[in-house]
């Protein structure tokens, strides 16, 4: 069973994403303050299997947010999502295999994906 940590400010949309990812069998933690994840991921970087995590965030953004936890856990699958990701500079993120950027209207099939990929490893 993967272990998913969503992360978004919007709590429509993590609400759909937790709905989601328990109808595939996944557990979820639910954070709509990127810093309160953060400080979890930091106490128990072991415990999550999956990061998904808004762009555009108060207090700190889900690249800074990725950025801080991959230097922590380099081999964190993260997912990070959008509705409008702007003038954000991702590229150095995407380079990284384990990295992923989705438009949030169609995330549903990329997480089934993902999620899928995760479990045959």
């Amino acid at each position: 069973m993967l272990n998913v940590m969503i992360v978004d400010d919007e709590e429509i949309f993590a609400d759909f994403l937790v709905d989601l990812l328990d109808q595939l069998g996944c557990t979820s933690s639910k954070f709509n303050c990127s810093l309160e994840a953060l400080k979890n991921f930091i106490q128990d970087p072991d415990k999550f299997d999956l990061v998904i995590s808004d762009l555009l965030m108060p207090k700190l953004t889900g690249n800074h947010l990725a950025e801080k936890m991959l230097s922590i856990k380099p081999e964190t699958p993260i997912v990070l999502c959008s509705g409008y990701a702007g003038t954000l500079n991702l590229d150095s993120l995407l380079e990284k295999d384990n990295v992923s950027f989705f438009d949030k209207p169609d995330i549903k099939h990329n997480i089934l994906e993902i999620v899928d990929r995760l479990r045959l490893c």
